[in-house]
């Protein structure tokens, strides 16, 4: 069937190729085969993303065999289904994982209730953060940890991303095999069933708190969405109260980015800096503000952004209006303190 639909000019998924593969070898419990199969895909389908099946499909043969890519999907699972009692087996188990896959991308899954609350904020994270490398493990957590440790574990992963995105000089991919691998273990064995064990065999591949402090301090943001959850967790972190509006990843309207120095800064502004295109971005200059009460300060001066900042309802943005002007050194300053409080917010520390 691939060699004919390819000759034709047709895509032939990976997915089509193993369920066919299912069907053919399930001999009389054909019937039965294609009913788990249709179980998989309604779990699936609840899930708002393209090619869910073969990405979840991959993600299984991790589990089972070790790392796993799109391309090699089903010649890794072709043979632990070659007669009808091990197609039937895998059946059973890509129905019985199905509602973790989905749960792990949806923080209201109904697999969340009675786990710590904590978790649903973390499910929510890690899908604002992206990093899909990470999934093979969470998928593994998400089924074989009991509640508490799989909370831990979670809040673990995303302590881990950040620091990754910051002080991980583009290592996030290459972390994809480890990943993996503790999946793999985690499905095979039970030495792994705690976070703790999952941080005892990370160290050493995610940044530790010097490195990551000192990284944090210099850090540049470009993409909204991320300056936005950094600036709210150490916010919350800082201990300031801020609006009920402030949730991370949730509301994205109720409080705005606010640059100090503007994008387009003034030539007033441009005094203080010898490059502002290089500090425009530095979470040093960012700030939480209001929207209600926030009418756009946009390219105004920091004289005149002053008063804004200092009635902000956030902490961290009223600690901006103290300074009495607001250059590199000021920008430095407040970064290097917000890169000590970035050490407390993603900690990898395991409760």
């Amino acid at each position: 069937m691939f060699e004919t639909l390819n000759d034709r000019g047709l895509r032939v998924s990976q997915a089509d190729l193993v369920k066919n593969y299912l069907f053919g070898q399930a001999g009389n419990r054909l019937a039965e085969a294609q009913a788990k199969w249709a179980s998989m895909i309604r779990s699936l389908e609840t899930v708002d993303k393209e090619d869910t099946a073969i990405d979840y499909l991959r993600l299984i043969s991790t589990l089972i065999n070790g790392l796993t890519r799109e391309r090699q999907v089903f010649e890794r699972i072709k043979p632990l289904t070659n007669s009808p009692l091990k197609a039937i087996t895998f059946l059973d188990t890509i129905d019985d994982f199905s509602s973790d896959y989905v749960a792990m991308l949806t923080p209201q899954h109904f697999k969340w209730q009675g786990y710590p609350e904590r978790i649903r904020r973390s499910v929510s994270t890690l899908s604002l953060l992206g990093v899909t490398q990470i999934r093979h493990l969470m998928l593994a957590v998400a089924h074989h940890f009991n509640k508490k440790e799989a909370d831990n574990a979670f809040r673990l992963f995303v302590d881990w991303i950040v620091r990754m995105f910051i002080a991980g000089s583009g290592r996030v991919g290459r972390v994809e095999s480890i990943y993996a691998t503790l999946a793999h273990n985690i499905h095979t064995k039970t030495e792994i069933r705690t976070a703790k064990a999952l941080s005892d065999r990370m160290a050493g591949n995610i940044a530790n708190d010097k490195d990551f402090e000192e990284a944090f301090a210099r850090a540049h943001v470009s993409k909204t969405k991320l300056a936005r959850y950094y600036l709210g967790m150490l916010e919350l972190t800082a201990g300031g109260k801020g609006l009920p509006e402030l949730v991370p990843n949730e509301d994205t309207t109720a409080v705005n980015l606010e640059h100090v120095l503007p994008i387009n800064p003034l030539e007033t502004d441009l005094e203080q800096f010898g490059d502002a295109g290089g500090y425009t971005s530095r979470i040093g200059n960012l700030v939480l503000l209001n929207a209600k009460t926030n009418s756009g300060a946009g390219n105004d001066s920091f004289e005149s952004k002053r008063p804004l900042l200092d009635s902000s309802p956030f902490l961290l943005t009223r600690e901006v209006a103290k300074y009495e002007q607001w250059g590199a050194t000021e920008i430095d300053d407040r970064q290097a303190k917000l890169a000590k409080l970035a050490v407390k917010t993603w900690s990898m520390k395991v409760t």
